[in-house]
């Protein structure tokens, strides 16, 4: 199911039939001062940036500024693995989002493990939303690889881009990508364009977050959970991932452990470096807005 935003001379208009889930509860505060709080939820998210994009004027370079349309159920507008496909396809149990997210290459699922793992990154969704513009005269769509609501409460377009021949294979490729930043300006959302070189390279980053996203089901006692926002309030704030494995059970048990906490965002580490027992661990500290 999809449901379309059009563009009046004036404003973004929000259908009244767009189903609102209600926001998550997350925890505001560490250790034993925690307490329930809503976290920004992604569909609300959405709709508070159409609201508040009212008032956007005309588009300079065309007579009809386009069409964005979203998938009201959180499910992909379209489902790219169909066993037809001579590339890579394939279906991500996510537990950051709640969902089984899509993606249709290598790229993609590189950029879907690392949003996975990224405590900056509260919840995301691919092949959700649906660019409609015209280009040269002609109606043409574009469908982002992926949107993530931040940690800021910003919500990001993301573009993979497959390799520097791109430009070269698609002649009109720079120029859609201008029309959607165009787009995601005026609605107050970041754009960005990631190489997906980067995003498969091999380096202490994405082995981490190799690591750490394929232990995001691991379960964890919140006794646990709760003896580790001790340890970590008795340290300042910080203490070593070493001490942090073993109050969650030691070895491969309290490795996993800790990683499907960082997905959960409990914990933050710092992913650039190796993991090692002197890793320093922050607990999250949610905002309530």
């Amino acid at each position: 199911m999809d449901q379309s935003y059009y563009r009046t001379p004036s404003s973004w208009m929000v259908a009244q039939k767009f189903n609102y889930a209600p926001p998550p509860v997350g925890w505001l505060g560490c250790g034993p001062q925690r307490q329930a709080a809503p976290l920004p939820n992604f569909e609300a998210a959405v709709r508070c940036a159409f609201e508040a994009a009212n008032g956007f004027g005309p588009r300079s370079s065309g007579p009809w500024g386009g069409r964005v349309v979203i998938s009201i159920d959180g499910q992909a507008l379209r489902n790219p693995v169909t066993g037809r496909k001579c590339h890579v396809t394939g279906a991500y149990p996510s537990r950051k989002a709640g969902r089984t997210v899509r993606h249709e290459s290598m790229n993609e699922l590189a950029l879907i493990e690392m949003c996975e793992a990224d405590p900056g990154v509260l919840d995301y969704r691919t092949q959700y939303l649906r660019f409609e513009f015209l280009l040269q005269l002609q109606l043409r769509a574009y469908l982002p690889d992926a949107i993530r609501l931040l940690e800021d409460g910003a919500i990001e377009v993301i573009e993979v881009k497959r390799d520097l021949k791109t430009g070269l294979r698609e002649p009109d490729y720079d120029q859609k990508l201008s029309e959607v930043r165009r787009i995601c300006g005026a609605l107050k959302w970041r754009f960005s364009v990631i190489p997906g070189l980067d995003l498969r390279a091999d380096n202490a980053f994405t082995r981490n977050v190799k690591f750490i996203q394929s232990r995001r089901h691991t379960p964890v006692p919140e006794a646990d959970i709760f003896k580790v926002h001790l340890k970590i309030n008795a340290h300042g704030g910080e203490a070593p991932l070493g001490g942090i494995v073993e109050i969650l059970g030691g070895g491969a048990l309290g490795s996993a452990r800790a990683a499907a906490l960082m997905c959960r965002r409990e914990l933050d580490i710092n992913l650039e470096r190796p993991l090692s027992t002197s890793s320093r661990v922050r607990a999250i500290a949610r905002a309530s807005n």
